[in-house]
């Protein structure tokens, strides 16, 4: 007998690179911004709101410019659209909200259309009970998640087999903070 596998990826640092994006948007409109620091609380996921209020940056003018910075990773979302050309259900599970997950599509949605989207409005990655709620929708016996962020992304699920991406965790070594988290 066959398994049904699908499959979920997470948006940001995973199939955007976005925290590139944030940076270099920060350091655009204040270049004197120490750029260890800054990229530490990037990666440790400060809010960018107070990070623009504490550098003295509009928010919606860096918000402008991350947008033009973002990029997208083009492995992995190639990858997708092959695993899509083989007929494999694919599910974006983001844990950032709505508006912004629709905003930040707008740079794939040209390569990659997904079957469903999940936000922090409707789906918890740490709650279990949607993990299995998912599973069963779509009557899979595995979901094969693929995401950056070892905190969040390593489902604690044994239907769901957790990739975590190479580049953002070869970015958090080079900054130092793989040590820092304990890995």
């Amino acid at each position: 007998m066959k398994n049904k596998i699908i499959v979920g990826c997470d948006l940001h640092n995973t199939l955007l690179l976005s925290n590139d994006a944030w940076i270099n948007a920060f350091l655009k409109f204040e270049p004197s911004i120490d750029k260890d620091s800054l990229t530490k609380d990037i990666y440790n996921k400060k809010s960018r709101k107070e990070l623009a209020n504490l550098y003295r940056i509009d928010y919606e003018e860096l918000l402008s410019e991350y947008h033009n910075l973002c990029s997208i990773n083009k492995k992995l979302v190639l990858f997708i659209k092959q695993l899509q050309e083989k007929k494999f259900k694919v599910l974006l599970i983001s844990s950032s909200n709505k508006e912004k997950v629709n905003n930040d599509l707008k740079k794939i949605s040209k390569y990659i259309i997904f079957d469903e989207i999940y936000t922090k409005e409707n789906f918890k990655k740490n709650n279990a009970k949607n993990w299995d709620e998912l599973l069963k929708k779509y009557k899979a016996d595995f979901l094969v998640y693929i995401g950056n962020d070892y905190d969040e992304d390593i489902i604690n699920n044994n239907k769901v087999i957790s990739i975590l991406s190479g580049h953002f965790l070869s970015e958090l070594k080079e900054i130092g903070l793989l040590n820092e988290r304990g890995m």
